[in-house]
Parts: C-alpha cells; structure tokens; sequence
C-alpha cells in the first residue's frame, strides 16, 4: 500500500511540474486580471467549465499515460498487481480532485472580493465540504470511466475524446430526453440516474441527494471491476 500512496504522490508531482498544467494555472489567473479590468465577471458556472476541460483532459491522462510513453511494460512487471496499478490510478484522481478543489475555491473566492470589492467574503464549512463532496464525486465519476476507456484501448486520444463526449450536456439531455418517452419505468430510472449527466449535474450545482450519491459510486465501482477482469485478461507485458 506504501508503493501505492508513493506512485500516487510521484505522478502528481510530475503533473504539477508539467508545463501545459503551468500554462492552465496562468490562464486560470489571468482571468483575475481581466475581471479587475471589468472586461469581465467570472461566475461560477464560468469557472468550472473552464476547468471541466483542463480535467477531462488529466484524467484521461493518468488512465493512459503509461500506454501513451509506452512505459507499461515497466509498470505490469514489476511488484503492483494489476488491480494495485488501477487503486493507484484512482488515488492519483482523489489527490488530483483536492488540488482542483482548492484551486476552484481560491480564484472563485479571490473573484468574489473583487466583484463585492470588500475583503470580508463569508464561506461556511457547508460549502466548502459540498464543494470537496462534489469535486471528489466528478473526479471519481470520470476518472473511472477514463481508466475503463483507456485500459480498452489503450489509446490517450480515444479516451479523451469519448470523455468529452460523454460527459457534456448534450449527451446528458439526450438521455433525458429519452427517459421522459421510455415507458418502463425499471428502465426510465435508470436513464434518468445515468452517469454523465449526474456527473455534470452535481459538478455545476456543488449539491446532490443521497440516491445520486450511490448511484454513481455504483457505476463507478462497475466501472472498476470490469476494468480490473479486463487488465487481467490483457497481455500487457
């Protein structure tokens, strides 16, 4: 487990020091600069859809990056299990979502001062862990769905693309859509909790119910296991 938390810990910091991750914290800030020029005012929606597309990106690296450098070679024969290789991927995610968190809440509250121009801002500790909840849900959400992808096919560009595919609004109302017409209801329900879109819906909103809680924890864990029977089956070495 020691290994685990270790290559975790080592495949942030590779991230952190990479320069397109650099060149995201810039843009992130300069978006300060232009709202202290009242070009703009950033609301929340704004912000996280900007980053919604820096972190569709960096999971759909962490489940592919050892296929992509074809370094996996390395990693399916050494001391990890494969099922320890997918639990260090999902930590890499968790620690990712803390650091994507802390940054959401930093520029949002920074644009909040600016905006309000008063440096008393009032954040209660019910936002902030709806916030945490909400972020580590998404990261968990895609992230699982990233790691399926990309340990079927191997391929970085496949899988981010079908992620920025699956995880937008249009797919989520599509499926809406066809809930509302399907006239079983087992089936409506499950369109209805479909993945994508309450994975979209709770990222945007920062709130969610019980039942949209377990429901995608469910589909993660799904995700998960038939990951794991896949990566058993590969001949990755």
């Amino acid at each position: 487990m020691k290994m685990v938390i270790r290559m975790s810990i080592a495949e942030i910091v590779k991230i952190l020091r990479m320069r397109s991750f650099i060149v995201f914290l810039l843009l992130i800030v300069s978006t300060l600069v232009i709202q202290v020029n009242n070009v703009f005012r950033i609301t929340k929606n704004l912000l996280l859809a900007l980053m919604s597309i820096t972190i569709l990106y960096w999971l759909a690296y962490i489940a592919c990056a050892d296929y992509e450098y074809k370094t996996h070679k390395f990693l399916f024969t050494g001391k990890l299990s494969r099922s320890q290789i997918i639990l260090y991927k999902m930590l890499s995610i968790f620690f990712l979502a803390l650091i994507f968190n802390f940054i959401y809440f930093f520029i949002y509250t920074i644009s909040s001062v600016i905006d309000s121009e008063s440096i008393t801002i009032k954040i209660s500790l019910k936002e902030i862990l709806s916030s945490l909840s909400s972020f580590l849900i998404y990261f968990i959400s895609v992230g699982s769905f990233s790691i399926l992808v990309g340990t079927i096919s191997l391929n970085f560009a496949i899988t981010l693309l079908l992620s920025y595919i699956c995880f937008n609004d249009f797919i989520s109302n599509l499926i809406s859509l066809l809930a509302s017409k399907c006239k079983i209801d087992l089936i409506r329900n499950i369109m209805k909790y479909n993945p994508f879109g309450l994975a979209i819906k709770i990222f945007y909103t920062q709130k969610f119910s019980e039942l949209e809680f377990l429901s995608l924890i469910l589909y993660s864990i799904i995700s998960l296991l038939i990951t794991i029977v896949v990566i058993n089956k590969k001949d990755l070495r």
